[in-house]
């Protein structure tokens, strides 16, 4: 099952924008940002159990089966064939237990209008006014290889975070790990990365090290896939995050099939590690 959260407003936006205005896009940037010790390190952040997210869109399910992928959903989605049926989205409200419930925009028509829409989901192709909402976020989905400039242009609108469509990447490959690294560093957002399938552990604990605040994934798949995915998000290590200072501790380890990493975790505040005097 998965765990459940606090709510906590966040900090900042890390973009030209002002505050998230969804309470997905605070629990992102609560994940997103690397806490670090206070003054000269004599006190410390207030530290809290932090993992990912996993955000479901819902497409085709309906009656228990839905219950049932909800219960398994930091935050649902709405795909956009459904995203002007009132009636579904007041039932994916109900059965959320509070939280976070957003829409799938499609390319072409308005905006649904409804105040339990916490966020909006929409590519490069999606109307503008989907940025422009006071009392929603916006999520942008973006392809593998997407330029630099274009990544810090859709950063200083203002996005609550970024999501990473996978269709093009072998996440059992290091450029994938690579490319995450890449799209968190230039955009400074938090990043969902979308998964077509199941995902061990080990890759769970090595995305969430380069960047990756949650993983995105369809009803689609059957519900054994589903569980076995939170189960991996549950199940996975959470170390320290690399710094974004240029320090770069070793994560092979967590790629390795056993998933055991023999790494000590490194320090969050400056990221200098300390002379070994003996």
């Amino acid at each position: 099952m998965k765990p459940r959260w606090k709510q906590v407003r966040a900090i900042d936006n890390h973009g030209c924008g002002s505050d998230s205005v969804s309470r997905l896009g605070e629990r992102l940037q609560r994940l997103h940002k690397v806490s670090k010790p206070i003054g000269f390190g004599f006190g410390s952040a207030v530290v809290t159990p932090r993992r990912m997210l996993l955000l479901i869109r819902i497409s085709g399910v309906t009656g228990e089966d839905l219950g049932a992928v909800l219960g398994l959903a930091d935050a649902a989605i709405l795909g956009h064939e459904k995203s002007g049926d009132h009636a579904m989205l007041q039932e994916v409200v109900s059965r959320c237990g509070g939280d976070p419930v957003g829409v799938a925009v499609a390319t072409q028509g308005p905006l649904p209008v409804d105040p339990a829409i916490d966020f909006f989901v929409c590519d490069l192709d999606g109307p503008f006014e989907a940025i422009t909402q006071k009392e929603q976020g916006c999520i942008v989905q973006v392809d593998s290889g997407l330029e630099a400039s274009r990544l810090r242009a859709i950063a200083e609108l203002g996005v609550d975070a970024l999501v990473l469509r996978s269709e093009s990447l072998d996440l059992t490959r290091l450029s994938s790990v690579v490319e995450c690294r890449r799209i968190h560093i230039i955009s400074g957002k938090p990043l969902v990365l979308s998964l077509e399938g199941r995902i061990q552990p080990v890759q769970v604990g090595a995305f969430w090290r380069v960047g990756v605040d949650a993983l995105l994934v369809d009803s689609a798949l059957d519900l054994e896939s589903l569980t076995s995915i939170r189960d991996s998000v549950n199940n996975a290590s959470y170390e320290s995050r690399l710094s974004e200072a240029g320090t770069f501790a070793a994560i092979g380890p967590q790629m390795s099939a056993l998933g055991h990493t023999g790494t000590r975790e490194d320090d969050e505040g400056d990221g200098e590690e300390e002379d070994d005097d003996e």
